[in-house]
């Protein structure tokens, strides 16, 4: 082997005397591991490569292969070569990572860290000084300390937030509970407070209709002082619609308490008269056919008389014409006392019968309303409109004249005729008829007896 070594050591020399190569240990080495390559013998430096490369990662050993590494000098400098490239590439990735955080900070929703990220991504350079590099941890840290703020934390648990995951989870927790809170709900729940139980008001509807379409009002100033006005109406017109019924029932109650009160003395005598009565030697009572038949006959009578009253209370008709007749009552007081004069419009469809067996109920039900709605449209506040019956209606007006009634008929007319009611493309043709009358035409007779008969003619 060592003889074997000599001779490539002697091919080296001759080599390098041929190349014309001063035999410098990097010419002597190089051609040496030619020679030793060409004879088949692994240097020296060869093995020693060879043995830190085997070291290496797979990475490493696959870039060698590709290169023509043939000293420990080249060996080194590709290490050297291949260190400070990853460092660099490091240094590229990292700042890459904090660029990308940064930009994404700097869109936060939050104030105090979109300012600080701002910032940060003007400065962030891999060329930053030391000092720029401290003054903007020195924000963060600042940021780090005071982001925990509990009053704001405390003002969310006022909401009945104690806990988020993240800030989209607030948001959504907090729309949710504006949306409860928005201006439609709050209408939502004010609409429905204003609901009469009983009666109507036009001024009550065209509020909660404003109200509707805009549930923004409820931001005005005045709008508290307007809904408690609202409320005060409604409250008026279910006591005035109780008032009326209660008086209504209160007189049946009497009528009713009366009847009882008969029939009970009625029965009392038959007790008394039953009591009179003497047996025979038998045993046997007599008494006469005709006097029991006629107790009998009494005494159903008055419990028919109780059954018709009790009917009659529970009649929504009758109470409705029993109202009426108090207001016309009490209308005549006025005009007796202090000579407040009223008038009286009367409509009625006559063609009723022929709509219902032509077009059929339900189109008469809807002829019915349009006709009640656009005699309520005129009332307005100024007058009252009561059913007489499905096809007759009654406007009261109060403190107005016979020439005012006639100007209310022909408004009601003509509206009426303008509004055109069809069924299956055609036209249904109304029959009305209408009167009116004033109280002083008729100061000490029925004026609403009047009014009908005048119709008729």
């Amino acid at each position: 082997m060592a003889s074997h070594i000599n001779e490539i050591a002697k091919e080296t020399l001759i080599k390098l005397k041929e190349r014309k190569l001063h035999p410098t240990p990097e010419n002597y080495s190089e051609v040496f591991e030619e020679c030793a390559k060409k004879a088949g013998v692994m240097s020296f430096n060869k093995a020693r490569i060879e043995k830190y490369t085997n070291l290496l990662d797979d990475i490493y050993k696959q870039e060698l292969k590709r290169k023509n590494i043939r000293t420990i000098d080249e060996f080194l400098m590709f290490l050297v070569s291949r260190l400070n490239r990853q460092v660099s590439r490091k240094y590229e990735d990292v700042y890459a990572l904090l660029g990308l955080i940064i930009q994404q900070l700097s869109i936060s929703k939050d104030k105090k860290i979109k300012e600080l990220a701002q910032i940060t991504q003007h400065r962030l350079s891999q060329a930053m000084d030391l000092e720029t590099i401290y003054l903007l941890r020195v924000k963060w840290k600042e940021l780090e300390k005071s982001y925990e703020d509990h009053e704001f934390l405390k003002k969310l648990e006022e909401f009945n937030i104690r806990a988020f995951l993240d800030f989209h989870t607030l948001i959504e927790k907090l729309i949710v509970m504006l949306k409860e809170r928005s201006y439609e709900k709050q209408a939502e729940l004010l609409l429905a407070s204003l609901e009469p139980l009983f009666g109507e008001s036009k001024e009550v509807e065209q509020f909660k209709q404003n109200l509707k379409d805009n549930p923004r009002l409820i931001a005005r100033k005045e709008f508290a002082h307007e809904y408690c006005l609202m409320l005060q109406k409604k409250e008026a017109i279910d006591k005035y619609y109780i008032q009326k019924n209660l008086s209504f029932f209160n007189q049946h109650l009497e009528n009713l308490n009366e009847m009882v009160s008969k029939l009970y003395d009625n029965s009392q005598e038959d007790v008394k008269f039953i009591n009179t009565l003497t047996k025979d030697e038998n045993g046997n009572v007599q008494i006469n056919f005709d006097t029991l038949k006629d107790k009998l006959l009494y005494a159903n009578e008055q419990i028919a008389q109780i059954k018709t009253q009790i009917q009659a209370t529970s009649d929504d008709e009758q109470r409705e014409q029993w109202n009426l007749a108090q207001e016309l009552k009490k209308l005549d007081e006025n005009y007796k006392l202090y000579v407040v004069n009223y008038a009286l419009c009367f409509f009625k469809i006559n063609n009723i019968e022929h709509i219902i067996n032509t077009y059929g109920l339900d189109s008469f039900k809807t002829i019915s309303e349009k006709f009640k709605k656009i005699l309520k449209d005129l009332c307005k506040n100024t007058a009252e409109i009561w059913i007489l019956d499905e096809s007759s209606y009654l406007v009261i007006l109060p403190g107005k004249n016979l020439e005012s009634a006639q100007i209310f008929t022909e408004q009601a007319l003509k509206l009426i005729d303008d509004y055109k009611f069809i069924y299956k493309e055609e036209i249904v043709k109304l029959a009305l008829s209408s009167s009116c009358i004033e109280k002083k035409e008729f100061p000490e007779g029925d004026i609403l007896k009047e009014l009908i008969q005048k119709s008729l003619l």
